[in-house]
């Protein structure tokens, strides 16, 4: 199981979020579910699985090594249980399908992984977030905002929306907010959770 971790940064808005904050709340269900199959003789009989944990740190090549490490113990890994980061789901879905490794994630909505091709042993329990992109569209023109900065270009440009700026970040939203600022809009559709929320607004107040 690899579990992410999630920080968070600000120059006049720092606030973090706890180290492993998704991965810790998901660990007891995931404890839960094994120890019931285990219990269950009927499901996976003369089987027994265990989780090996490890913090990623929401970091390539922590994650790498850690997986690379988990093979050479000759251990039989069935299933990578994470991330919650794309930035490391995405290269280990493509390291551990050479060894014919599944990777669940519990939280990585990164469209690009809807990509069957590519990482055809990815799975996630979270839609992809291009599924959200029709309700996007329907509260802009539910409001007639038809300047918007955002990335769903093809969606927008086909309900003559323009695209004014796109950019992205990993923890700091600083120097983005900043550069959407300087185009003077006013409607930003983001993709973050609630913790990321506040430093997003907190920015577009002070930057």
């Amino acid at each position: 199981m690899m579990m992410d971790t999630e920080r968070v940064m600000g120059s006049d808005c720092d606030r973090r979020v706890p180290e492993g904050l998704i991965g810790r709340g998901v660990q007891p269900v995931v404890e839960l579910a094994l120890g019931m199959i285990n219990n269950e003789t009927s499901i996976l009989p003369k089987h027994h699985l265990d989780i090996v944990q490890s913090d990623t740190q929401c970091d390539m090549a922590v994650a790498t090594k850690f997986f690379f490490d988990l093979v050479a113990s000759n251990s039989i890994v069935v299933m990578v249980f994470g991330d919650a980061c794309s930035a490391v789901s995405g290269p280990i879905a493509e390291i551990s399908k050479e060894w014919n490794v599944w990777l669940l994630s519990y939280a990585d909505m990164d469209p690009a992984l809807s990509d069957r091709k590519k990482y055809h042993n990815f799975y996630r329990t979270v839609p992809s977030d291009n599924d959200f992109n029709p309700a996007r569209l329907a509260l802009l023109k539910e409001f007639n905002w038809t300047t918007a900065h955002n990335n769903l270009a093809s969606l927008l440009e086909k309900a003559d929306i323009d695209i004014v700026k796109s950019v992205a970040f990993v923890n700091d939203p600083e120097h983005a907010i900043k550069e959407v600022k300087r185009t003077d809009v006013r409607i930003i559709i983001g993709n973050f959770d609630e913790q990321m929320a506040r430093l997003v607004f907190c920015h577009v107040s002070t930057s």
